[in-house]
């Protein structure tokens, strides 16, 4: 029935260009704006337009992969534009979509298989994996993906209508004191149609995931894989620690690890990134470590990896200059702790105070004892815009956000070797670093965003399987 609709001839996808002054809405381009063009034997060329120049050139190529799949690749010269260029969407392609048709976003931690509901527009954050799919009855799909050499944030846009999806892969751009003259693609962006559902879709793409660096450097076992049963307890040593022991006497044979929440003396989502000291005081924390240590129970606890609560009065000692700012230049933050009320912001991977302060807290955690450490949201949010003109860095887009959180872990292995780093959510950039990952969605979909018209599916570790640890409830 959908062989014929599926079908997706060697043509051209369109593109889109966002001119901004970071900050304020964006105008976009499209090649209808433009004043020429010309077919060439593997794309097309663009040429000229009336603000960003004469000589103003967009070129897109197109190779054919396998079966339904291309490749693209865009880039553009001569840009004399007042504006920035603040977004690049390629590829552009308009597909048929209905309420039959299911999207796998493989996006966010371990991925999802999303009902169509009639998005007018719909970002997608590519924080785990930059996969993206239709899928429809009989077991076909529009697959697209960006194979991009550097860790700069992308999106996937999403617009539907009665019968018919308009998506876009888009790349947030860098933009220094001047706009760039020319710009492109760091890799290529593959789409078209293929045979199956969302393994297949996995399939696909781990061909070309397993050659990146971030996974071939990891070659040796990872150091939490022959741990048998994760307990997530949190509260008073009292509270947390006779369970876990009762656990190991019943289950002797088990290799049994714990992580450990709200150890620390402040209330949930609030103070941070201060956690000590322990809230059952020094020794009585050391003294559960070593018990649980002397039962070989491997322990770790809990520490926010990206966060800083602008109403603690820690603030003003590095937080109020590196946060994250939007486009508005407010800080990216949110309210997660209803009841105290503390707002916590993201910290850029260019905030040197906040990385000192999970070094020293990460090094003071080792030496009483811990068998690892926690470092929440790296894995999983760690990788917005950032446009805080008193950074040093480009404001927008560019890899600086994942290369300093990776600087960052790669200090806390140095420092602390042989001490494995877990963190939130499944996120390829950080694979070669992380030894593990909490997996949130499995039983708790609704609390991470999800619907009722969603359902989790193991995408991750069907392109990745083996290389990193997850840990999850089940139903």
């Amino acid at each position: 029935m959908y062989q014929k609709e599926l079908e997706f001839e060697k043509s051209i996808p369109s593109w889109k260009i966002g001119l901004g002054e970071l900050s304020g809405e964006l105008t976009y381009i499209t090649p209808d704006c433009m004043e020429h063009q010309e077919k060439l034997p593997d794309g097309a060329r663009w040429r000229g337009h009336i603000e960003c120049g004469k000589d103003f050139q967009v070129e897109v190529h197109i190779t054919h992969l396998d079966q339904g799949l291309f490749s693209g690749k865009l880039s553009y010269t001569g840009y004399t534009g007042k504006r920035f260029v603040e977004e690049i969407h390629f590829p552009v392609v308009k597909r048929k979509c209905n309420k039959e048709t299911k999207i796998l976003y493989a996006g966010y931690d371990l991925g999802r298989v999303i009902q169509n509901e009639f998005w007018k527009e719909k970002r997608f954050p590519c924080h785990a994996t930059s996969l993206f799919a239709l899928l429809y009855p009989n077991q076909y799909g529009f697959y697209l993906d960006a194979r991009c050499s550097d860790f700069s944030p992308k999106y996937i846009l999403f617009q539907s209508e009665k019968d018919h999806a308009v998506l876009g892969m888009v790349h947030v751009q860098s933009s220094g004191k001047t706009p760039d003259s020319s710009w492109s693609l760091s890799g290529e962006c593959v789409f078209g149609c293929f045979h199956g559902a969302w393994y297949e879709a996995a399939r696909i793409y781990r061909k070309w995931a397993i050659t990146q660096t971030y996974f071939t450097r990891r070659t040796k076992e990872n150091p939490l894989r022959k741990l048998g049963l994760w307990i997530w307890n949190r509260g008073n040593v009292d509270d947390v620690i006779p369970p876990v022991l009762e656990l190991h006497k019943e289950l002797p044979d088990i290799p049994i690890a714990l992580d450990w929440y709200w150890w620390h003396h402040n209330p949930y989502d609030t103070d941070y990134p201060d956690y000590w000291p322990p809230r059952d005081g020094e020794q009585k924390f050391h003294d559960a470590v070593n018990l649980l240590k002397n039962n070989h129970i491997f322990t770790q606890v809990y520490m926010n990896g990206v966060c800083w609560d602008m109403n603690h009065s820690s603030w003003t000692e590095g937080g109020s200059e590196e946060f994250v700012a939007m486009r508005n230049g407010t800080p990216r933050s949110e309210i997660f702790n209803r009841y105290t009320g503390h707002r916590l912001a993201w910290m850029c991977g260019e905030a040197p105070c906040f990385h000192k302060r999970i070094s020293e807290q990460t090094r003071r955690l080792r030496n009483c004892g811990l068998s690892g450490q926690y470092l929440d949201m790296i894995s999983c949010a760690s990788n917005y815009p950032c446009y805080n003109r008193s950074h040093h860095h480009n404001l927008g887009g560019g890899s600086f956000m994942t290369n300093g959180y990776r600087r960052l872990l790669t200090q806390l292995k140095e420092e602390n070797p042989d001490f494995p780093l877990t963190s939130e959510g499944c996120g390829e950039s950080y694979m070669d670093l992380l030894d593990g990952v909490i997996i949130c969605s499995s039983v708790s979909l609704e609390r991470m965003g999800g619907t009722d018209r969603e359902f989790t599916v193991p995408v991750f570790p069907a392109i990745y399987h083996g290389r990193k640890i997850g840990r999850a409830s089940c139903r």
